[in-house]
């Protein structure tokens, strides 16, 4: 109750700094607990409260909006608007039950929502920058956990897993490819602000930046490979290669 108060208060104040929270908080959606007898998590709540703020500022010029064909919706296209129902007319189909709706608003209402605050708030190249250095931030801590758990075995608390022998880390997660699951998409963010931002004259505030993403990518790359995940190693693997590719061979492209 009081995050919510106090996140809700931050969305009136600066809507922006809020979802830049909500992005680094992402794995908060493993709080769980229940309002009224009705599962949510603290994720959920941050999205919801934001997109209901944003909601209430912007409502005049956003029920003026028609629905737009064009490449940048605003605030749903069609695509969109058509993969609701579809998602929605798949929870009918699934029974109506607790496990239905969840996945619908976890997988479906709520990306939709969270994508729309992120189109109408942030801008051009400084927004998008400012997204992945968020992204960043939270992977750091991610990975940084995930390290420490791997050189000292605390806080890994399936027993097999904590084994010297067989150790495979898990972070804040439940199971070690969840780690692998949240950092490998973010790491070609990463790698790709950083290589961008080579170029860049900003002093000491660029130097910062770098810093953070060169050690994001390390510490991710690191608790890819301590957990083992396979799948996210090879995807890595991959996406550097045709990186480079396209990079050196620009007229193949």
């Amino acid at each position: 109750i009081i995050y919510s108060v106090l996140f809700i208060i931050l969305c009136f104040k600066n809507l922006r700094l809020a979802l830049l929270l909500t992005i680094f908080l992402l794995p908060s959606y493993l709080l769980r607990f229940n309002i009224c007898g009705f599962p949510t998590t603290l994720l959920e709540i941050s999205i919801l409260s934001s997109f209901v703020v944003w909601f209430i500022k912007n409502h005049r010029s956003i029920l003026k909006k028609k629905i737009s064909f064009n490449k940048t919706p605003y605030p749903f296209g069609l695509e969109i608007i058509l993969i609701l129902a579809v998602s929605c007319a798949a929870m009918f189909v699934g029974g109506l039950n607790s496990s239905a709706l969840g996945i619908f608003k976890a997988y479906f209402l709520e990306p939709v929502m969270f994508f729309a605050l992120i189109l109408n708030t942030f801008k051009g190249s400084k927004g998008l920058k400012q997204i992945i250095m968020a992204l960043a931030y939270s992977t750091l801590v991610v990975s940084a956990f995930a390290v420490y758990q791997k050189i000292t075995g605390q806080f890994i608390f399936n027993e097999f897993w904590a084994n010297p022998e067989n150790r495979r880390i898990v972070s804040f997660f439940g199971y070690p490819n969840a780690v692998a699951l949240y950092l490998g998409p973010i790491i070609p963010l990463l790698a790709g602000l950083f290589f961008w931002q080579l170029k860049s004259k900003g002093g000491l505030k660029i130097f910062a930046e770098q810093l953070v993403l060169l050690s994001s990518i390390v510490l991710n790359i690191l608790a890819i490979y301590f957990a083992k995940s396979k799948g996210a190693i090879l995807a890595l693997i991959l996406s550097a290669l045709l990186s480079i590719f396209f990079l050196l061979k620009k007229k193949w492209k």
